[in-house]
């Protein structure tokens, strides 16, 4: 893109300046590189009768702002578990 900029004051050749602008547009949030959510092990045995909660570290990403990650329990019955923050709880 050129930009162009006239005086109205100036008189003669001088009263015109022309330069080139770029302009370069690109989704940042596309090259971010993730880091999937890590718990502190790997077996966890459940109380099938109590209240649990089964911490892990959160998801990120190397690029900022690109809106929220969300956490999903994906089993046969999703009423059981539920995603506090970074704790699952059952």
């Amino acid at each position: 893109m050129v930009i162009t900029v006239t005086s109205t004051d100036t008189l003669g050749a001088s009263k015109t300046a022309t330069d080139t602008f770029v302009l370069t547009l690109q989704d940042v949030c596309k090259s971010s590189v993730l880091t999937a959510p890590n718990f502190s092990t790997t077996n966890y045995p459940w109380d099938l009768y109590a209240q649990q909660t089964m911490p892990f570290s959160a998801m990120t990403g190397t690029v900022t702002g690109c809106g929220a990650i969300t956490y999903t329990v994906n089993t046969i019955d999703n009423t059981v578990y539920t995603i506090s923050g970074t704790d699952v709880v059952a």
